[in-house]
Protein backbone atom coordinates (compact mmCIF):
# COMPACT_ATOMS: atom_id res chain seq x y z
CA UNK A 1 0.00 0.00 0.00
CA UNK A 2 2.84 2.35 0.88
CA UNK A 3 4.65 1.53 -2.37
CA UNK A 4 1.52 2.33 -4.41
CA UNK A 5 1.15 5.71 -2.66
CA UNK A 6 4.76 6.52 -3.43
CA UNK A 7 4.26 5.69 -7.10
CA UNK A 8 1.21 7.95 -7.28
CA UNK A 9 3.17 10.83 -5.74
CA UNK A 10 5.97 10.45 -8.27
CA UNK A 11 3.45 10.27 -11.14
CA UNK A 12 1.76 13.50 -9.93
CA UNK A 13 5.10 15.30 -9.62
CA UNK A 14 6.08 14.20 -13.14
CA UNK A 15 2.79 15.47 -14.57
CA UNK A 16 3.23 18.89 -12.89
CA UNK A 17 6.80 19.19 -14.19
CA UNK A 18 5.78 18.39 -17.75
CA UNK A 19 2.90 20.88 -17.57
CA UNK A 20 5.19 23.67 -16.30
CA UNK A 21 7.80 22.93 -18.96
CA UNK A 22 5.18 23.04 -21.69
CA UNK A 23 3.80 26.32 -20.34
CA UNK A 24 7.27 27.88 -20.17
CA UNK A 25 8.01 26.78 -23.72
CA UNK A 26 4.78 28.31 -25.00
CA UNK A 27 5.56 31.62 -23.20
CA UNK A 28 8.84 31.95 -25.07
CA UNK A 29 6.99 32.84 -28.25
CA UNK A 30 4.72 35.76 -29.06
CA UNK A 31 2.90 37.05 -32.10
CA UNK A 32 4.94 40.27 -32.14
CA UNK A 33 8.72 40.25 -31.70
CA UNK A 34 9.91 41.78 -28.41
CA UNK A 35 13.40 43.24 -28.34
CA UNK A 36 15.38 44.47 -25.33
CA UNK A 37 15.82 48.25 -25.15
CA UNK A 38 18.77 49.61 -27.08
CA UNK A 39 20.95 51.61 -24.69
CA UNK A 40 23.01 54.56 -25.83
CA UNK A 41 26.64 53.66 -25.12
CA UNK A 42 28.18 57.05 -25.87
CA UNK A 43 30.25 58.75 -23.20
CA UNK A 44 27.63 61.48 -22.76
CA UNK A 45 24.81 58.97 -22.22
CA UNK A 46 26.88 56.91 -19.79
CA UNK A 47 27.63 60.01 -17.71
CA UNK A 48 23.95 60.96 -17.69
CA UNK A 49 22.92 57.50 -16.46
CA UNK A 50 25.62 57.57 -13.78
CA UNK A 51 24.32 60.94 -12.58
CA UNK A 52 20.72 59.69 -12.52
CA UNK A 53 21.78 56.61 -10.54
CA UNK A 54 23.58 58.84 -8.03
CA UNK A 55 20.53 61.07 -7.66
CA UNK A 56 18.41 57.98 -7.03
CA UNK A 57 20.88 56.80 -4.38
CA UNK A 58 20.56 60.17 -2.64
CA UNK A 59 16.77 59.91 -2.71
CA UNK A 60 16.82 56.42 -1.15
CA UNK A 61 19.09 57.46 1.74
CA UNK A 62 16.76 57.49 4.79
CA UNK A 63 17.89 60.49 6.86
CA UNK A 64 18.65 64.15 6.22
CA UNK A 65 22.20 63.90 7.55
CA UNK A 66 23.04 60.94 5.34
CA UNK A 67 21.66 62.74 2.29
CA UNK A 68 23.91 65.78 2.72
CA UNK A 69 26.89 63.49 3.43
CA UNK A 70 26.09 61.59 0.24
CA UNK A 71 26.07 64.87 -1.70
CA UNK A 72 29.47 65.87 -0.26
CA UNK A 73 31.16 62.48 -0.72
CA UNK A 74 32.49 63.05 -4.28
CA UNK A 75 34.58 66.06 -3.16
CA UNK A 76 36.68 65.50 -0.06
CA UNK A 77 37.98 69.09 -0.03
CA UNK A 78 34.67 70.64 -1.04
CA UNK A 79 33.06 71.88 -4.25
CA UNK A 80 33.98 74.96 -6.22
CA UNK A 81 30.90 77.13 -5.65
CA UNK A 82 29.66 80.56 -6.69
CA UNK A 83 29.40 82.68 -3.55
CA UNK A 84 25.86 84.06 -3.28
CA UNK A 85 25.25 86.19 -0.19
CA UNK A 86 23.06 89.00 1.10
CA UNK A 87 25.87 91.59 1.05
CA UNK A 88 27.16 91.57 -2.53
CA UNK A 89 24.78 92.45 -5.37
CA UNK A 90 26.75 93.54 -8.46
CA UNK A 91 25.47 95.63 -11.34
CA UNK A 92 22.83 93.92 -13.53
CA UNK A 93 22.42 91.04 -11.05
CA UNK A 94 18.73 90.34 -11.67
CA UNK A 95 19.06 88.13 -14.82
CA UNK A 96 21.66 85.82 -13.28
CA UNK A 97 19.62 85.61 -10.07
CA UNK A 98 16.47 84.65 -11.97
CA UNK A 99 18.38 82.06 -14.01
CA UNK A 100 20.12 80.56 -10.96
CA UNK A 101 16.81 80.25 -9.09
CA UNK A 102 14.44 79.62 -12.05
CA UNK A 103 12.21 82.46 -10.88
CA UNK A 104 9.61 84.49 -12.73
CA UNK A 105 9.28 88.00 -11.25
CA UNK A 106 6.14 90.10 -11.15
CA UNK A 107 6.30 93.71 -9.98
CA UNK A 108 3.19 94.78 -8.08
CA UNK A 109 1.85 98.33 -8.46
CA UNK A 110 1.35 100.63 -5.50
CA UNK A 111 -2.13 100.77 -3.99
CA UNK A 112 -4.02 103.97 -4.57
CA UNK A 113 -5.51 105.96 -1.72
CA UNK A 114 -9.02 104.66 -2.52
CA UNK A 115 -7.85 101.02 -2.52
CA UNK A 116 -6.09 101.54 0.81
CA UNK A 117 -9.21 103.03 2.38
CA UNK A 118 -11.45 100.18 1.18
CA UNK A 119 -9.16 97.42 2.45
CA UNK A 120 -10.23 95.30 5.40
CA UNK A 121 -7.52 96.90 7.54
CA UNK A 122 -8.93 100.43 7.27
CA UNK A 123 -11.20 100.34 10.34
CA UNK A 124 -10.72 103.39 12.55
CA UNK A 125 -10.04 101.37 15.69
CA UNK A 126 -7.44 99.17 14.04
CA UNK A 127 -5.64 102.04 12.33
CA UNK A 128 -5.55 104.13 15.49
CA UNK A 129 -4.17 101.27 17.59
CA UNK A 130 -1.63 100.21 14.99
CA UNK A 131 -0.61 103.79 14.23
CA UNK A 132 0.00 104.67 17.88
CA UNK A 133 1.99 101.50 18.57
CA UNK A 134 4.07 101.84 15.41
CA UNK A 135 4.90 105.45 16.29
CA UNK A 136 5.88 104.43 19.83
CA UNK A 137 8.06 101.60 18.50
CA UNK A 138 9.81 103.87 15.99
CA UNK A 139 10.45 106.61 18.53
CA UNK A 140 11.73 104.09 21.08
CA UNK A 141 14.07 102.57 18.50
CA UNK A 142 15.51 105.96 17.53
CA UNK A 143 15.91 107.02 21.16
CA UNK A 144 17.71 103.79 22.01
CA UNK A 145 19.99 104.09 18.97
CA UNK A 146 20.87 107.71 19.79
CA UNK A 147 21.55 106.74 23.39
CA UNK A 148 23.91 103.97 22.27
CA UNK A 149 25.76 106.39 19.99
CA UNK A 150 26.51 108.72 22.92
CA UNK A 151 28.10 106.05 25.09
CA UNK A 152 31.83 106.72 25.63
CA UNK A 153 32.96 103.13 24.96
CA UNK A 154 31.22 102.84 21.58
CA UNK A 155 33.64 103.07 18.65
CA UNK A 156 32.51 105.09 15.62
CA UNK A 157 31.25 102.97 12.72
CA UNK A 158 30.70 103.51 9.02
CA UNK A 159 27.35 104.29 7.42
CA UNK A 160 26.62 100.65 6.53
CA UNK A 161 27.04 99.42 10.10
CA UNK A 162 25.09 102.39 11.47
CA UNK A 163 22.17 101.55 9.20
CA UNK A 164 22.33 97.89 10.22
CA UNK A 165 22.27 98.77 13.91
CA UNK A 166 19.38 101.21 13.60
CA UNK A 167 17.33 98.93 11.35
CA UNK A 168 17.89 95.97 13.67
CA UNK A 169 16.40 97.94 16.56
CA UNK A 170 13.48 99.22 14.47
CA UNK A 171 12.60 95.76 13.11
CA UNK A 172 12.72 94.16 16.55
CA UNK A 173 10.55 96.87 18.11
CA UNK A 174 7.99 96.83 15.28
CA UNK A 175 7.81 93.04 15.34
CA UNK A 176 7.19 93.07 19.10
CA UNK A 177 4.53 95.77 18.82
CA UNK A 178 2.65 94.23 15.90
CA UNK A 179 2.57 90.75 17.42
CA UNK A 180 1.06 92.25 20.57
CA UNK A 181 -1.52 94.24 18.59
CA UNK A 182 -2.68 91.49 16.25
CA UNK A 183 -2.43 88.35 18.40
CA UNK A 184 -5.74 89.08 20.16
CA UNK A 185 -7.70 89.02 16.87
CA UNK A 186 -5.49 86.48 15.07
CA UNK A 187 -4.69 83.63 17.52
CA UNK A 188 -2.30 81.85 15.15
CA UNK A 189 0.24 84.61 15.85
CA UNK A 190 0.61 83.24 19.38
CA UNK A 191 2.27 80.13 17.92
CA UNK A 192 4.85 82.04 15.87
CA UNK A 193 8.54 81.38 16.64
CA UNK A 194 10.92 84.34 16.26
CA UNK A 195 14.60 83.86 15.32
CA UNK A 196 16.99 86.81 15.68
CA UNK A 197 19.84 87.05 13.15
CA UNK A 198 19.43 83.41 12.06
CA UNK A 199 21.97 81.69 9.85
CA UNK A 200 20.59 80.93 6.38
CA UNK A 201 22.63 78.76 4.02
CA UNK A 202 21.69 76.76 0.93
CA UNK A 203 23.46 74.72 -1.74
CA UNK A 204 22.22 73.92 -5.23
CA UNK A 205 23.32 73.14 -8.79
CA UNK A 206 22.45 75.20 -11.89
CA UNK A 207 22.73 74.12 -15.52
CA UNK A 208 22.89 76.04 -18.76
CA UNK A 209 26.21 77.82 -18.12
CA UNK A 210 28.89 78.20 -20.79
CA UNK A 211 31.93 75.98 -20.14
CA UNK A 212 35.27 77.54 -19.14
CA UNK A 213 37.94 77.92 -21.80
CA UNK A 214 40.18 75.26 -20.26
CA UNK A 215 37.34 72.72 -20.39
CA UNK A 216 36.62 73.55 -24.04
CA UNK A 217 40.31 73.24 -24.94
CA UNK A 218 40.64 69.93 -23.09
CA UNK A 219 37.62 68.39 -24.84
CA UNK A 220 38.72 69.57 -28.27
CA UNK A 221 41.97 67.68 -27.75
CA UNK A 222 40.08 64.37 -27.54
CA UNK A 223 38.43 62.97 -30.64
CA UNK A 224 35.61 61.34 -28.69
CA UNK A 225 34.71 64.64 -26.92
CA UNK A 226 35.13 67.15 -29.76
CA UNK A 227 31.42 67.35 -30.51
CA UNK A 228 30.57 68.12 -26.86
CA UNK A 229 33.28 70.74 -26.31
CA UNK A 230 30.88 73.70 -26.24
CA UNK A 231 28.08 71.97 -24.34
CA UNK A 232 26.83 73.84 -21.26
CA UNK A 233 27.97 72.77 -17.81
CA UNK A 234 26.65 72.94 -14.27
CA UNK A 235 27.57 75.61 -11.74
CA UNK A 236 27.30 74.95 -8.01
CA UNK A 237 25.99 77.76 -5.80
CA UNK A 238 26.30 78.33 -2.05
CA UNK A 239 24.19 81.06 -0.45
CA UNK A 240 24.96 82.55 2.97
CA UNK A 241 22.92 85.20 4.72
CA UNK A 242 21.68 86.46 8.07
CA UNK A 243 18.40 88.43 8.15
CA UNK A 244 17.47 90.75 11.00
CA UNK A 245 14.85 88.26 12.18
CA UNK A 246 12.55 85.56 10.82
CA UNK A 247 9.21 84.11 11.85
CA UNK A 248 8.21 80.42 11.74
CA UNK A 249 4.99 78.47 12.24
CA UNK A 250 3.77 74.86 12.34
CA UNK A 251 1.68 75.47 9.22
CA UNK A 252 2.93 76.95 5.98
CA UNK A 253 1.42 79.68 3.86
CA UNK A 254 -1.20 78.81 1.28
CA UNK A 255 0.11 78.72 -2.33
CA UNK A 256 -0.98 81.66 -4.46
CA UNK A 257 -0.15 79.95 -7.79
CA UNK A 258 -1.89 76.75 -8.89
CA UNK A 259 -0.10 73.70 -10.24
CA UNK A 260 -1.09 74.58 -13.80
CA UNK A 261 0.06 78.17 -13.43
CA UNK A 262 3.43 76.96 -12.11
CA UNK A 263 4.36 75.45 -15.48
CA UNK A 264 5.52 77.15 -18.67
CA UNK A 265 5.61 75.60 -22.11
CA UNK A 266 8.71 77.45 -23.31
CA UNK A 267 11.67 77.50 -20.88
CA UNK A 268 13.29 80.17 -23.07
CA UNK A 269 10.37 82.54 -22.56
CA UNK A 270 11.16 86.20 -22.14
CA UNK A 271 9.88 86.31 -18.55
CA UNK A 272 12.46 83.67 -17.53
CA UNK A 273 15.88 85.19 -18.37
CA UNK A 274 18.87 83.04 -19.19
CA UNK A 275 22.39 84.03 -18.15
CA UNK A 276 24.83 81.67 -19.85
CA UNK A 277 28.03 83.48 -18.90
CA UNK A 278 30.16 82.70 -15.89
CA UNK A 279 28.90 84.55 -12.80
CA UNK A 280 32.42 85.87 -12.22
CA UNK A 281 31.95 88.18 -15.19
CA UNK A 282 29.58 90.21 -12.99
CA UNK A 283 31.89 90.26 -9.99
CA UNK A 284 30.78 87.20 -8.04
CA UNK A 285 33.52 85.19 -6.41
CA UNK A 286 34.11 81.45 -6.20
CA UNK A 287 35.45 79.40 -3.31
CA UNK A 288 35.82 75.80 -2.23
CA UNK A 289 33.55 74.45 0.48
CA UNK A 290 31.23 71.59 1.31
CA UNK A 291 27.51 71.73 0.59
CA UNK A 292 25.59 73.23 3.54
CA UNK A 293 21.83 73.68 3.99
CA UNK A 294 20.78 75.55 7.15
CA UNK A 295 17.41 77.36 7.50
CA UNK A 296 18.35 79.06 10.78
CA UNK A 297 16.69 76.70 13.26
CA UNK A 298 16.90 73.17 14.58
CA UNK A 299 13.87 71.20 13.34
CA UNK A 300 11.59 69.17 15.57
CA UNK A 301 8.69 66.83 14.95
CA UNK A 302 5.42 68.78 14.70
CA UNK A 303 7.35 71.97 15.44
CA UNK A 304 7.47 75.35 13.73
CA UNK A 305 9.33 74.11 10.65
CA UNK A 306 7.86 76.47 8.04
CA UNK A 307 9.31 79.93 7.53
CA UNK A 308 6.66 82.61 7.13
CA UNK A 309 8.53 85.91 7.08
CA UNK A 310 12.09 87.23 7.07
CA UNK A 311 13.46 90.78 7.28
CA UNK A 312 16.50 91.40 5.08
CA UNK A 313 19.04 94.22 5.20
CA UNK A 314 19.69 96.61 2.32
CA UNK A 315 22.53 98.46 4.05
CA UNK A 316 25.15 97.21 1.58
CA UNK A 317 23.29 98.96 -1.26
CA UNK A 318 24.65 102.26 0.07
CA UNK A 319 27.97 101.33 -1.53
CA UNK A 320 26.49 101.08 -5.04
CA UNK A 321 27.67 103.68 -7.52
CA UNK A 322 25.13 106.42 -8.19
CA UNK A 323 25.75 106.05 -11.93
CA UNK A 324 23.98 102.67 -11.84
CA UNK A 325 20.68 104.53 -11.63
CA UNK A 326 17.41 104.03 -9.80
CA UNK A 327 16.27 101.19 -12.03
CA UNK A 328 19.30 99.07 -11.20
CA UNK A 329 18.75 99.80 -7.50
CA UNK A 330 15.21 98.44 -7.82
CA UNK A 331 16.51 95.37 -9.66
CA UNK A 332 19.10 94.85 -6.91
CA UNK A 333 16.28 94.75 -4.34
CA UNK A 334 14.42 92.22 -6.50
CA UNK A 335 17.56 90.08 -6.81
CA UNK A 336 18.13 90.14 -3.05
CA UNK A 337 14.52 89.13 -2.37
CA UNK A 338 14.63 86.29 -4.91
CA UNK A 339 17.87 84.67 -3.81
CA UNK A 340 17.22 85.05 -0.06
CA UNK A 341 13.69 83.62 -0.38
CA UNK A 342 14.79 80.76 -2.64
CA UNK A 343 17.71 79.83 -0.39
CA UNK A 344 15.61 79.90 2.79
CA UNK A 345 12.89 77.69 1.29
CA UNK A 346 15.49 75.33 -0.19
CA UNK A 347 17.10 74.90 3.24
CA UNK A 348 13.68 74.20 4.77
CA UNK A 349 12.92 71.69 2.01
CA UNK A 350 16.24 69.99 2.76
CA UNK A 351 15.00 69.25 6.29
CA UNK A 352 12.02 67.48 4.68
CA UNK A 353 14.24 65.27 2.54
CA UNK A 354 14.37 67.31 -0.68
CA UNK A 355 17.49 68.76 -2.31
CA UNK A 356 18.79 70.11 -5.58
CA UNK A 357 18.70 66.59 -7.11
CA UNK A 358 15.37 65.37 -5.65
CA UNK A 359 12.49 67.66 -6.47
CA UNK A 360 9.66 68.96 -4.32
CA UNK A 361 6.32 67.15 -4.32
CA UNK A 362 4.36 70.21 -3.10
CA UNK A 363 4.87 74.01 -3.22
CA UNK A 364 6.40 76.03 -0.39
CA UNK A 365 5.76 79.72 0.30
CA UNK A 366 7.29 82.54 2.29
CA UNK A 367 7.31 86.34 2.56
CA UNK A 368 10.34 88.62 2.55
CA UNK A 369 10.74 92.23 3.65
CA UNK A 370 13.79 94.31 2.67
CA UNK A 371 14.21 97.46 4.71
CA UNK A 372 16.55 100.15 5.94
CA UNK A 373 14.15 101.16 8.71
CA UNK A 374 12.41 103.86 6.71
CA UNK A 375 11.77 102.29 3.29
CA UNK A 376 10.15 98.85 3.12
CA UNK A 377 9.88 96.47 0.13
CA UNK A 378 7.42 93.57 0.44
CA UNK A 379 7.75 90.27 -1.45
CA UNK A 380 5.99 86.92 -1.70
CA UNK A 381 7.79 83.84 -3.02
CA UNK A 382 6.48 80.42 -4.09
CA UNK A 383 8.95 77.56 -4.51
CA UNK A 384 7.66 74.97 -6.99
CA UNK A 385 10.82 73.19 -8.13
CA UNK A 386 14.43 72.57 -7.13
CA UNK A 387 15.59 70.89 -10.35
CA UNK A 388 17.86 73.40 -12.08
CA UNK A 389 20.86 71.21 -12.93
CA UNK A 390 22.07 69.85 -16.29
CA UNK A 391 19.25 69.35 -18.83
CA UNK A 392 16.57 70.27 -16.30
CA UNK A 393 17.20 73.92 -17.09
CA UNK A 394 15.54 73.23 -20.47
CA UNK A 395 13.31 70.23 -19.75
CA UNK A 396 11.76 71.11 -16.39
CA UNK A 397 8.38 72.79 -17.01
CA UNK A 398 8.01 74.10 -13.45
CA UNK A 399 9.19 77.54 -12.42
CA UNK A 400 9.27 79.49 -9.17
CA UNK A 401 7.43 82.77 -8.70
CA UNK A 402 8.17 86.01 -6.89
CA UNK A 403 6.08 89.16 -6.68
CA UNK A 404 6.96 92.37 -4.87
CA UNK A 405 6.45 96.08 -4.46
CA UNK A 406 8.72 99.11 -4.88
CA UNK A 407 10.17 100.58 -1.66
CA UNK A 408 7.44 102.16 0.47
CA UNK A 409 8.30 104.83 3.09
CA UNK A 410 6.97 103.85 6.53
CA UNK A 411 7.48 107.32 8.00
CA UNK A 412 8.28 110.76 6.68
CA UNK A 413 10.90 111.85 9.20
CA UNK A 414 12.02 111.83 12.82
CA UNK A 415 12.21 115.33 14.26
CA UNK A 416 15.03 116.61 16.45
CA UNK A 417 12.76 116.08 19.44
CA UNK A 418 12.37 112.40 18.53
CA UNK A 419 8.81 112.67 17.21
CA UNK A 420 7.81 110.43 14.30
CA UNK A 421 5.33 111.17 11.53
CA UNK A 422 4.28 107.89 9.81
CA UNK A 423 3.08 107.63 6.22
CA UNK A 424 1.77 104.17 5.35
CA UNK A 425 0.44 101.16 7.25
CA UNK A 426 1.02 98.25 4.85
CA UNK A 427 3.31 96.62 7.42
CA UNK A 428 0.59 95.03 9.63
CA UNK A 429 -0.92 93.19 6.65
CA UNK A 430 2.02 90.83 6.26
CA UNK A 431 1.45 89.49 9.78
CA UNK A 432 -2.14 88.32 9.25
CA UNK A 433 -1.66 85.16 7.11
CA UNK A 434 -5.32 84.25 7.18
CA UNK A 435 -4.66 81.43 4.71
CA UNK A 436 -2.25 79.22 6.59
CA UNK A 437 -2.16 75.87 4.82
CA UNK A 438 -2.28 72.52 6.60
CA UNK A 439 -1.24 70.10 3.87
CA UNK A 440 -2.88 66.68 3.71
CA UNK A 441 -0.04 65.14 1.70
CA UNK A 442 3.08 63.63 3.19
CA UNK A 443 5.59 66.42 3.71
CA UNK A 444 8.68 64.17 3.94
CA UNK A 445 8.28 61.52 1.19
CA UNK A 446 12.04 60.90 0.86
CA UNK A 447 12.77 60.82 4.59
CA UNK A 448 12.45 58.05 7.15
CA UNK A 449 9.34 58.27 9.32
CA UNK A 450 11.31 57.65 12.51
CA UNK A 451 12.00 61.23 13.70
CA UNK A 452 14.54 60.06 16.25
CA UNK A 453 16.72 58.89 13.35
CA UNK A 454 15.99 61.78 11.02
CA UNK A 455 17.12 64.67 13.21
CA UNK A 456 20.17 63.17 14.90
Amino acid sequence: MLKLTRVNQLRASYIRFVAQATSATSNEYSCQPEYPPIRDLTHKALKRREANDWHEEIRKVPTVEEKIIKVNMPRYYGYKVVDFNDNKIPYNALPVTQHYTRTVLKELPLLSADETETSEFSSVAFLKTARDDIIDALELAHDFYNHQATLPDVAPSDSVNRERQLTQIIVEQLNRALLQILSADYPHLNDVEVDYNPRHEAFWAVGGVDPPKNVVKSKKGRDWQKDDASESVDRLVQYTGAPYLSLRHRQQLCPWMTDGESKIMDPHARHLPRFNHDARTLGYRTSYQHAVNVPGYWPSANGANFGLLSFQSRASLQMRHKAYGDRDLQEALHALAIKSSYAWLLAQANYNGFNTYNDLTYPMNTQTVITNGREWSFYEYQLNTLLLHSNQVNENPRVNFCRGTPPLPLYAEISEKGKCRPRRLELPEIYLWEKLWRSTIRLEPWRRNDDSLSWN
